[in-house]
């Protein structure tokens, strides 16, 4: 794969095409995976995110076929496969990605059933590549006691007197705070890119509602959110708690960035256009998506023209 970025704005927009009926809400989809901010230079560079997000896209797809009923060896190979790439390339991926696949399939554990060979085929694929995804975290889980090693002298500030000292509930704050800044290509964010953050958030916590509406979405929809989002959650959480454990024994307060949650971020694109489907209104519903466009259109283009203005 030349450009693992592209390839997985090419399987995401696949999923959105299995997932969405109606032109706008697979516009706002796709406007939301293709012009998030921060892939402005995280996509153009050779990194172990662009493999992670290439591995998340493939397990969301084969993740979505599994839900579909397609419990078929390239199904398993193409979830499997994406889960370990995205857990090899990148911890926080592999959670996220992991706890997303778990969690769908555990939904279904009745209509899967592994007893039958097409079932035991399916279930023994993806766990050799599970168990390919996790061993060298298992490897350092057994000899060191962590699944990855982190010298937290490297982060100690030289001087006591220089640490912020913050509370629990002031370092949340900061951690939020920081991870809305980064959610920019550059600092300090725009206007542009912080209206783009919050009306996407909007959007899909309507999303999310409607998940447990009287009228919710196609069930292969509801339980990629839900499951993506639940893991999203977890790992948001995990994310807070290993920054503050950081920050009480080093006085460190930097590691609040977006580029973790990127490999779930078709989920928040997902809700957010399902989201959008019960905007009252057809003309209400075609503003918003526009509006969504041009600020998130506006933020990478700004991006673009500082990037030559400043680079050397």
């Amino acid at each position: 794969v030349k450009d693992p970025a592209a390839a997985m704005g090419m399987n995401s927009h696949n999923l959105g095409a299995r997932l969405f009926n109606t032109p706008l809400t697979h516009f706002v989809y796709a406007a939301a995976i293709s012009m998030l901010p921060k892939m402005a230079i995280v996509g153009g560079i050779i990194n172990n995110d662009n493999l992670a997000l290439f591995g998340a896209a493939c397990a969301f797809l084969g993740t979505q076929r599994f839900l579909e009923g397609r419990i078929t060896p390239g199904t398993a190979i193409l979830t499997g496969s994406g889960f370990a790439l995205a857990a090899l390339a990148k911890l926080t991926a592999g959670l996220s990605i992991g706890l997303m696949v778990l969690f769908t399939h555990a939904s279904q554990f009745r209509r899967f059933q592994a007893t039958n060979r097409k079932g035991l085929l399916y279930a023994s694929i993806i766990f050799i590549f599970v168990f390919a995804g996790i061993l060298p975290y298992l490897v350092n889980l057994f000899t060191i006691g962590k699944p990855i090693y982190i010298n937290y002298a490297a982060y100690a500030l030289p001087y006591l007197e220089y640490q912020t000292n913050l509370n629990t509930i002031e370092f949340i704050q900061h951690f939020f705070r920081r991870l809305v800044e980064k959610w920019a290509a550059y600092e300090p964010s725009n206007i542009f890119q912080i209206l783009s953050f919050f009306l996407l958030l909007f959007l899909a916590m309507i999303g999310l509602l409607r998940c447990f509406s009287s009228k919710p979405q196609p069930r292969p929809l509801r339980l990629l959110i839900t499951s993506s989002l639940s893991a999203t959650l977890i790992m948001l959480l995990i994310h807070i708690h290993h920054l503050h454990d950081m920050y009480f024994k080093t006085g460190h307060l930097g590691g609040a960035t977006v580029r973790y949650y990127i490999p779930v971020w078709p989920a928040i694109a997902m809700a957010a256009a399902s989201g959008l489907e019960v905007i009252p209104g057809e003309r209400a519903r075609s503003y918003l998506a526009i509006l969504l466009f041009v600020l998130l259109l506006s933020s990478t283009a700004l991006f673009i023209i500082l990037w030559h203005h400043y680079a050397p």
